[in-house]
């Protein structure tokens, strides 16, 4: 989830790019993101810090799916964020996010989903 259209432009390419990934939807809302995890259950969420609320103020960042990981896509250094304490495990993707440094994040994200996997 982005709100910049360029990046959210970008990340498409990048998981479109990539076999073991399948873009199942953006979003450039909470509203919007609220929306898509209950009805599409994503396994992987990319998500940027500053998200327009676009209706749902009773929607957080602590109420994203456990079952899904949650990516920090974001110019803000996530220790600097007084709200990280609601996401649950995020792993940080730095911006200017490079073709590398998201198939690096993604190869990180799926090591560790099966390795879970197989607990």
């Amino acid at each position: 989830m982005e709100n910049e259209y360029l990046a959210i432009e970008m990340m498409q390419e990048y998981i479109h790019t990539h076999e073991n990934l399948l873009l199942l939807g953006t979003a450039q809302t909470l509203a919007e993101l609220r929306h898509l995890t209950i009805k599409l259950k994503p396994e992987i969420i990319f998500l940027d810090l500053i998200i327009p609320s676009g209706g749902y103020r009773d929607f957080d960042y602590g109420m994203l799916p456990d079952h899904a990981t949650v990516v920090v896509v974001s110019g803000i250094p996530l220790a600097l964020y007084d709200k990280k304490h609601l996401l649950k495990n995020p792993i940080e993707l730095p911006k200017p996010v490079s073709h590398e440094s998201f198939n690096n994040c993604v190869e990180r994200v799926i090591k560790e989903r099966k390795r879970e996997a197989c607990r």
